[in-house]
């Protein structure tokens, strides 16, 4: 028997071949032809996995002798080296076959984070309070470049409780989101209780980001 690939290699891609027990010929059409049926997710995951590199295609391109005495791992490359765009094409079955399941899973995840979206754009007191913020940032920059501003960043808010007040009297509290709150439950439209207008945002942000990204890291 010839072995022209690394043998450790070759032998696990033995390994995966035993377990698919298909002839190679067939696994190179169920993957040319995009089917559903003839190769589980787990063995396009495992085929995924020992996509021919452009060396080892090259190796088994060039080999001239008896193609019967090839190992079963070049015998197979020999198969399935010609499909166009190999790694993206099983990728891409990977990914039609997973759709639903993933999708299911985090469709519950999904609609509270748009629940909360749709909260923090519909809440009067919320746009308040971000106006407030706005107001409070023009007049501390009043006399730098960055006075008169029409907008901020969001980061911007974590920074106000960083931020130390100064002066003396009612208004010295520890730091700028202190000033903020105190501000706020002065006014006369109980915009400081604008988490009543959010009631899905804490749940939103215990969502985890890979749990509402899964789908789309099995793209190529």
């Amino acid at each position: 028997m010839v072995t022209l690939l690394e043998f450790n290699r070759a032998n696990n891609i033995a390994i995966m071949l035993a377990k698919i027990r298909l002839p190679y010929p067939d696994i190179r059409d169920a993957i040319w032809n995009i089917d559903d049926h003839s190769l589980s997710i787990d063995n396009l995951m495992s085929i995924r996995q020992y996509i021919p590199t452009k060396e080892e295609i090259e190796i088994v391109k060039e080999y001239t002798g008896d193609i019967d005495m090839l190992g079963n791992a070049e015998r197979y490359f020999r198969s399935i080296m010609y499909i166009p765009r190999l790694a993206d094409r099983v990728s891409c079955m990977i990914f039609r076959r997973r759709f639903k399941h993933e999708l299911e899973e985090i469709v519950p995840e999904l609609d509270t984070i748009q629940m909360a979206m749709t909260e923090l754009r519909e809440s009067a007191r919320f746009k308040q309070v971000l106006k407030t913020v706005l107001a409070i940032g023009n007049h501390l920059n009043g006399q730098t470049i960055r006075g008169n501003a029409c907008g901020f960043h969001l980061d911007a808010l974590l920074k106000m409780r960083d931020t130390r007040a100064e002066g003396e009297g009612i208004s010295n509290v520890p730091t700028l989101l202190h000033y903020l709150v105190y501000f706020l439950s002065k006014s006369d439209d109980d915009v400081v209780n604008f988490r009543q207008d959010i009631s899905h945002l804490q749940a939103a942000a215990k969502c985890k980001r890979s749990t509402t990204k899964p789908i789309f890291s099995l793209l190529p």
